[in-house]
């Protein structure tokens, strides 16, 4: 079975323009007791994600616009919860997570400001 030519670069561009939509930030916190966290955002056309490794097991959670509010942002999946300062492209490298917790209510993270690069 062979792909004509046209229909080849209408779904060409349709999975390279979805693609181009995406665009990942990692930035690493230095949370309370030190421990480090590190979390890679990414910003897509109609939602924004977050991917931890907590305990590790890479976690993806959704930034939840309904149960969001001026000073707080909060995304919620895979039986985790995270609440940031107000989050958005702009604020992205800056805003600090104020804590990640898991399914039980245990704070596993808090007080989490971003690590500027050296």
């Amino acid at each position: 079975m062979s792909i004509k030519p046209t229909a080849f670069l209408i779904l060409s561009a349709l999975l390279l323009g979805t693609a181009a939509q995406a665009q990942s930030t990692t930035v690493r916190y230095r949370c309370s007791e030190g421990k480090p966290l590190t979390v890679t955002y990414t910003m897509g056309e109609t939602r924004m994600t977050a991917r931890v490794k907590i305990d590790g097991i890479q976690r993806v959670m959704t930034l939840d616009n309904q149960n969001e509010d001026d000073s707080l942002s909060v995304f919620s999946g895979e039986e985790h919860q995270m609440l940031t300062d107000p989050m958005n492209v702009n604020t992205l490298r800056t805003a600090g997570v104020t804590s990640l917790s898991n399914e039980v209510q245990q704070v596993q993270f808090e007080n989490c400001r971003p690590v500027r690069g050296r």
